[in-house]
């Protein structure tokens, strides 16, 4: 099960734009500079989906690393400062996608209430769920690889024109090792917002059912 701290205000968030774009919607709704409860204020669009990007790379190297994986085997396995600009943007990619899929199941982000005990009213992915969204999740990461210029190609090869990429096929083909890690990309979504204070909620049925 995968909890995140409970809510303090239920205000919808349609905040994770792109770096550049406008003050997040939450901020304004919940007043003043953000903050609410001691909660620390998000300062524009541009900081969170990077303190996200962050985030989401850390909990990979975590995963990864612990599967025996050796640091710096991969592209990806390094730390962030050590990144290609091309590898930090597809974490910011994976960032901004969290808006679509709270968005398209209705959930609700909000700060988060500091201190609270996260027994309490948690927010749960069922199996099915994951693997639903993992699905999507791997479509999102192939359509970002093909605007980088990847195609499908047995063994890997991040330079020159002719970009290839051994998981570039259908979540059916992939081997159940990719699939853990889109796997792994969403149940991390709650602890990856709670390094930002955030935390998702479900709305009730009724009220979900009417949007």
């Amino acid at each position: 099960m995968i909890t995140a701290r409970r809510a303090v205000r239920g205000v919808r968030v349609d905040a994770l734009r792109p770096i550049g774009a406008s003050r997040p919607a939450w901020a304004d709704a919940v007043g003043g500079d953000g903050g609410v409860g001691g909660t620390p204020s998000v300062l524009g669009d541009g900081e969170l989906v990077e303190q996200l990007a962050r985030a989401i790379h850390d909990r990979y190297l975590e995963h990864e690393l612990g599967k025996r994986h050796a640091a710096g085997s991969r592209p990806g396995l390094r730390p962030w400062a050590e990144l290609s600009e091309a590898l930090r943007e597809a974490n910011r990619d994976q960032a901004v996608h969290y808006e679509t899929v709270l968005r398209n199941r209705g959930w609700v982000c909000t700060p988060a209430e500091q201190d609270v005990d996260p027994a309490v009213d948690p927010f749960s992915l069922s199996a099915a769920e994951v693997e639903e969204l993992a699905r999507a999740e791997h479509d999102r990461w192939r359509q970002h690889k093909e605007r980088q210029g990847y195609s499908y190609g047995p063994v890997r090869e991040d330079l020159g024109p002719d970009k290839r990429h051994p998981s570039m096929v259908d979540w059916e083909e992939l081997t159940e090792e990719d699939r853990d890690r889109d796997r792994d990309a969403i149940r991390n979504m709650p602890a990856v917002l709670a390094r930002a204070d955030l935390c998702i909620t479900r709305r009730p049925a009724a009220e979900a059912a009417i949007r």
